[in-house]
């Protein structure tokens, strides 16, 4: 099993979990081991739902949780401009 899948079912168990946003966000950043990449087609995934079928709530969540994870990655522009700053 990929990464990408791995962050695909642990985001789909805290969405049924519902643990709160901070706590899964930091649970599917430790899934992915920050490969940035696995998260990115991990969202993909629940955008397409998404596209299937707009009303599919759950993959809103995911792809919401999932945006919020890689903004707070250790990747994110916004981190590195801080720092550089």
């Amino acid at each position: 099993m990929t990464t990408a899948e791995l962050v695909i079912e642990k985001t789909e168990e805290l969405v049924h979990a519902g643990p709160g946003d901070e706590e899964a966000v930091r649970q599917i950043l430790e899934c992915c081991g920050q490969k940035r990449v696995s998260l990115v087609v991990a969202r993909h995934h629940f955008l397409s739902r998404l596209e299937e079928d707009p009303q599919d709530g759950d993959a809103t969540k995911g792809a919401d949780l999932l945006t919020a994870a890689l903004d707070r990655g250790t990747w994110s522009l916004t981190e590195d401009i801080e720092n550089t700053t």
